[in-house]
């Protein structure tokens, strides 16, 4: 649930206030030592972004789904015969890609999360295939047929929501299965094993699926990750070992064994590395502008945007730009907004 960043030819994509320590640091079940748990109480600020719209040609079979890569813009659809509309970076609609179904150039389920490599003219892309436990590839513009990066094996229980490369060997992503807490995972292939980060949290069996998803974003150097998830308003930053190095509240502290499903919830739709800097997308709920939160690779509060009603977003550093994707009732439809980095991204 994303950016681009130069990460040794692949390009990779799945918000002021004032800072408190949350009380009682070890009463949340953390792991590791000193100042791990914090919460930011107050991280609203005073600071708007605002941009273009485009209304995008086919923009009604878009989702809020839309990631670079390379020279162009993919964008997931949704009631449509192709899987993907690929746009340049002018917004002209360039080609539709993928068809829906069982075919050797078709997939039955396909998610892009902004992970991309090659010659920037004509790049691959890495699409998670749930349904088929794979990370698969294609190129984009000229599309060139779908191949296999890597399988996760069902055998070591993975069933990945989202999956990243993070080296030749060496695979990222969320295992979500049926009924049980979703984990941030990496998976060796050479040794065919599969490590799980720890981030303390405790949930109710019950719903334990459901307050447990997140998304997932590591650095361009693969030293640092970050998972934001959707069901609360909560950040953790881990090293590249998976040590825990900072868990974030926005807000007030939450435990999500008393989060209710009956009830809708808020916390990230989207996060991302632009650099060193972690950059999220942070929900409100209706009446209050969602949140851009710009956070150090220590967890440090460095600016926070409200930023509309925006449902996603990437950064497109060669254009100097973030671009947003929000839906548009009067047309009922997704539209994009285009907006000038801030100071704290360029």
């Amino acid at each position: 649930r994303k950016t681009v960043l130069n990460m040794g030819g692949i390009n990779v994509r799945a918000m002021l206030g004032c800072v408190a320590v949350a009380a009682g640091l070890l009463a949340c079940g953390c792991t590791g030592g000193g100042n791990v748990v914090e919460t930011i109480s107050d991280y609203c600020g005073d600071k708007t972004l605002v941009g273009d719209t485009i209304v995008p040609e086919l923009g009604e079979y878009l989702t809020e789904m839309v990631e670079p890569a390379g020279d162009y813009y993919v964008a997931k659809t949704r009631r449509a015969k192709f899987m993907f509309s690929v746009y340049d970076k002018d917004f002209k609609l360039v080609d539709t890609i993928v068809g829906r179904g069982q075919g050797p150039d078709e997939l039955i389920t396909g998610m892009y999360f902004g992970q991309s490599y090659g010659d920037p003219a004509n790049p691959s892309i890495l699409v998670m295939e749930s349904s088929k436990l794979r990370l698969a590839e294609m190129q984009i513009h000229p599309f060139a047929g779908i191949s296999t990066k890597v399988v996760f094996p069902i055998s070591l229980g993975l069933d990945p929501s989202s999956a990243y490369m993070v080296n030749d060997s060496l695979y990222a992503g969320v295992n979500l299965v049926i009924n049980q807490a979703a984990g941030f995972f990496l998976y060796n292939t050479r040794s065919k094993k599969i490590k799980y980060a720890d981030d303390g949290f405790e949930y109710d069996p019950a719903t334990a699926f459901y307050v447990s998803q997140r998304g997932l974003a590591f650095s361009a150097d693969g030293k640092m990750y970050a998972e934001a998830f959707y069901s609360m308003p909560c950040i953790c930053i881990f090293d590249s070992s998976l040590q825990l190095k900072k868990k974030l509240f926005f807000g007030e502290e939450t435990d999500p064994r008393f989060i209710s499903i009956k009830e809708r919830n808020y916390g990230f739709s989207a996060i991302t590395f632009h650099g060193d800097r972690i950059v999220a997308l942070m929900e409100e709920p209706e009446g209050k502008d969602n949140r851009l939160i710009v956070l150090s690779g220590d967890g440090e509060l460095l600016g926070s945007y409200a930023i509309g009603k925006a449902l996603w977003f990437f950064i497109d550093s060669d254009r100097g730009r973030i671009v947003t994707t929000n839906y548009n009732a009067e047309l009922d439809m997704v539209v994009l907004t285009t907006i000038p980095l801030p100071d704290e991204l360029k």
